[in-house]
């Protein structure tokens, strides 16, 4: 999927299905996966739809993925698992 995330971020904010299903093949994903479905699927995950059933997407902000990553973070808490982050503590000498 690095193939998939580096043509996603190679994306302006707005663009269309076709534009990212080209740019990914140049970026080596396989053509013939993208014959039978497209990647809408992987795309909705950082973009919206301009309108409703439109091929145009915008970026989602950074605060929505904040958002996502929050409530991941929430549902693997409530599997019980343990979510830890680094933390540096200045102290005065």
């Amino acid at each position: 999927m690095m193939i998939l995330e580096k043509t996603i971020s190679e994306m302006p904010n707005s663009f269309t299905s076709n534009e990212f299903n080209k740019r990914a093949r140049k970026n080596g994903y396989p053509a013939k996966n993208l014959q039978r479905k497209g990647l809408a699927s992987f795309i909705k995950k950082y973009a919206n739809n301009a309108y409703p059933g439109s091929k145009t997407w915008i970026k989602k902000t950074s605060s929505e993925s904040l958002i996502r990553e929050e409530e991941m973070i929430e549902h693997l808490k409530s599997k019980g698992y343990k979510i830890m982050k680094p933390v540096n503590e200045w102290v005065e000498c």
